[in-house]
């Protein structure tokens, strides 16, 4: 049995992703997966090196990332789709 390539397996997970709803996508991989984890992660180092650094401040922050992570997953569904149609039309 052959092992597929990277990108055949790419290939493959992007078809699985690209059927469910793109806001779930948006929301699981942009901001669950990348903007939540480094809002907590900037919360935590600005409530260690800035002193006068509160809570509103860390739940601005948390909303920022919000709106950075659903917009950094709606980039990464276009750019996967782009990526997959290329691929398909080889």
């Amino acid at each position: 049995m052959e092992e597929k390539s990277k990108a055949e397996r790419w290939f493959e997970r992007w078809e699985k992703d690209r059927n469910q709803n793109k806001w779930k996508y948006y929301l699981v991989r942009g901001y669950i997966q990348w903007g939540l984890p480094v809002s907590i992660a900037i919360a935590i180092s600005n409530f260690y090196f800035i002193p006068d650094y509160n809570m509103k401040a860390a739940v601005i922050n948390l909303l920022g990332f919000i709106i950075v992570g659903i917009l950094y997953g709606k980039w990464m569904w276009y750019s996967n789709e782009k990526r997959y149609q290329k691929y398909k039309d080889l």
